[in-house]
């Protein structure tokens, strides 16, 4: 019951998320708040950027960036989930970001970063 609240009130959460660095800070804090739960939401954030459309891909990205960043202090749980699902993710953003060549050049970036 508790993976299954918390994995419908993270969805709810990541329906709201918006491009601001605001959004993504106060999402990531949440996040790394709730490290515990790091595979559910890793699955969670997984399952999501696969459905939401391009341009918000992008967004997700950096909010997993964010709290890679943020959550080095309380172990390596979620860059140990993120780097298990984040290829597969690179490879159908760059399927589906074809023709948004900004969104491309940002997850090229990225990916630079958490190499």
């Amino acid at each position: 019951r508790d993976h299954h609240s918390m994995d419908s009130g993270f969805q709810k959460k990541l329906a709201s998320l918006n491009s601001t660095q605001l959004s993504i800070e106060t999402l990531s804090k949440w996040m790394v708040f709730n490290y515990k739960h790091a595979k559910t939401l890793v699955h969670t954030w997984d399952k999501e950027i696969r459905r939401t459309q391009p341009e918000r891909k992008l967004t997700f990205c950096y909010l997993a960036n964010d709290v890679m960043q943020n959550s080095r202090k309380k172990g390596r749980d979620f860059n140990h989930e993120f780097a298990k699902c984040l290829p597969v993710v690179f490879y159908d953003m760059h399927r589906k970001c074809q023709d948004v060549p900004k969104c491309l050049e940002s997850v090229l970036r990225l990916c630079t970063i958490w190499e």
